[in-house]
């Protein structure tokens, strides 16, 4: 594992940091490589069943893709740091079965901000800011920001965001629905694992078909996202989490969720 990204390890949770303080937690390609095995990993790990990303240090989550590397090697460079299976920094386009949480403890910027959009929900530090600052430098939110940033807020928000290139603060960023909460920033690690914690008490097996159910019909008509429910509801109907909630209430004992 390279020391420009780093997995620990708390009972179920697994704590994602990007690794490099210094460059603001930019992305290059050893970064985007090392996010890449350790996401394979953990999507293969049954001992895992949520996953919070985090960037080092107080001063960034991280401002995106490293732009020394990108004015060195120009074009050539993308497809190291988005890949063509997983996208961008091995997260982007990866159907990530189990919960992702970001846990947003400074700037998240262009690409550092699709990460986040690449996560579930994210819970932002006092500290934070978001900005899809692409168009001031050239490039565009290329990642996931043009289309997923108005998934997230409403489409004014999102064009503003993306046609200005403006940074927002934690709390505007609460305002218009892009993060679920705001904490103190010394308690930011200790309430995202507060909610994974929770998390990890339900059925793997239902988180799992949740998240595609909902990553399938997004945006769909209810037409069409009802066939594609009832194809999903029938599947929870073979998992082994089905009957264990009813029986263990019946039962008055303890769920017991498979892995």
């Amino acid at each position: 594992m390279s020391a420009n990204a780093l997995c620990e390890k708390k009972g179920k949770v697994a704590i994602v940091t990007i690794n490099r303080p210094e460059v603001r937690n930019c992305v290059n390609d050893v970064t985007a490589a090392a996010l890449r095995d350790i996401f394979d990993e953990l999507e293969k790990d049954n001992s895992v069943s949520a996953v919070i990303l985090t960037g080092a240090g107080d001063i960034s989550f991280s401002s995106g893709l490293d732009l020394k590397q990108l004015a060195k090697e120009g074009p050539d460079l993308i497809p190291k740091v988005i890949f063509e299976d997983t996208g961008w920094a091995g997260i982007g386009r990866r159907h990530f079965p189990k919960p992702l949480i970001a846990a947003v403890n400074g700037m998240a910027l262009a690409g550092g901000l699709e990460l986040t959009l690449s996560c579930d929900f994210s819970i932002a530090s006092e500290k934070a800011q978001f900005g899809c600052n692409e168009v001031t430098l050239g490039p565009i939110a290329d990642a996931g920001g043009a289309f997923r940033l108005a998934n997230w807020i409403p489409l004014p928000y999102a064009k503003e965001m993306l046609l200005t290139g403006k940074i927002i603060d934690a709390q505007e960023a609460l305002r218009i629905g892009l993060v679920n909460r705001v904490v103190p920033h010394d308690q930011l690690m200790d309430v995202c694992l507060e909610i994974a914690e929770i998390i990890c008490a339900n059925s793997a097996s239902s988180m799992q078909i949740t998240k595609s159910l909902m990553a399938e019909t997004l945006g769909l008509h209810e037409d069409e996202a009802w066939i594609i429910n009832d194809r999903y509801m029938r599947a929870s109907f073979d998992t082994p989490d089905f009957m264990e909630g009813p029986r263990a209430y019946t039962a008055k004992r303890e769920k017991n969720f498979s892995e």
